[in-house]
């Protein structure tokens, strides 16, 4: 992120560190819509210093966090 913000230690995913905001699916996109799901969400990560959008998932509701990333 551009800001500069540290997110944690960097052998650990930076979405631990972060705002996350989770909407259904079906908001992303009027296709999405069509589909009715209400199982399926999209979970947003922004860094908390500048809030710029730094990753999204697609997961079901209620999953645990998706930790795929590190910084090093």
């Amino acid at each position: 992120v551009q800001c500069g913000h540290v997110y944690g230690p960097a052998d650990q995913d930076p979405k631990i560190y972060s705002f996350m905001r989770e909407t259904p699916v079906t908001e992303s996109h009027w296709i999405n819509a069509l589909s009715g799901s209400t199982e399926v969400c999209l979970r947003e990560y922004f860094c908390p210093a500048c809030g710029a959008l730094f990753s999204v998932n697609v997961q079901r509701k209620g999953d645990p966090l998706l930790i795929d990333m590190r910084l090093a």
